[in-house]
């Protein structure tokens, strides 16, 4: 299956090329869609990552009720191997660790700049600078894991990740709306 996709991956790109003199660059996702993506993956269960339930079928319920629905592994979600699927884990858990950290240290800055602004003060410049320190962080720390995702899938895999966000660019951060629930198969003895 993956091997499928990478193939039709490969040649539509081929016959877009063909069909085309000069072919429409292709944007990459934003900073919001990979922050949004490193957090999804971060949030799916280890197992799950890799394609399988921890401690049960790995069967959604739906208002207390078993359905026939679960949630894909990052592999077959997305066409990639274990490997690149434990690796693209091993990122995202790491973006959102340090990610938690900056957000924490964010916190009491958007209070007092709040004070400030109900007060309508202009906020302290310490508070503003560290403010800005902090974002600048946030976003340099997001393209640093963008790039880790880059070396580790090389420049031949690497579009395929973008693809995959490309066409889920607006779906939220949470890991249902990057990888929705499928249909259980049947397994066959």
């Amino acid at each position: 299956m993956r091997r499928l996709w990478r193939v039709c991956l490969c040649l539509a790109s081929a016959l877009a090329l063909l069909g085309q003199d000069a072919p429409l660059p292709q944007r990459s996702p934003n900073l919001e869609t990979y922050e949004s993506f490193f957090l999804a993956v971060s949030q799916l269960a280890p197992g799950k990552a890799v394609g399988r339930a921890v401690g049960n079928d790995g069967v959604l319920a739906l208002n207390g009720q078993r359905t026939n629905l679960v949630q894909p592994g990052l592999q077959d979600a997305m066409g990639i191997t274990v490997e690149e699927a434990l690796a693209l884990r091993a990122i995202a858990v790491d973006y959102q660790a340090r990610r938690a950290v900056i957000h924490d240290a964010l916190k009491p800055l958007v209070m007092e700049l709040r004070f400030a602004a109900l007060a309508d003060e202009a906020p302290p410049q310490s508070v503003r600078r560290q403010y800005d320190e902090l974002n600048r962080q946030l976003t340099e720390m997001v393209w640093e894991h963008v790039q880790e995702l880059r070396n580790a899938f090389g420049e031949a895999g690497f579009p395929l990740i973008e693809a995959f966000l490309s066409a889920r660019k607006n779906s939220g951060s949470n890991s249902a709306s990057f990888f929705p629930a499928v249909p259980q198969v049947a397994k066959v003895n």
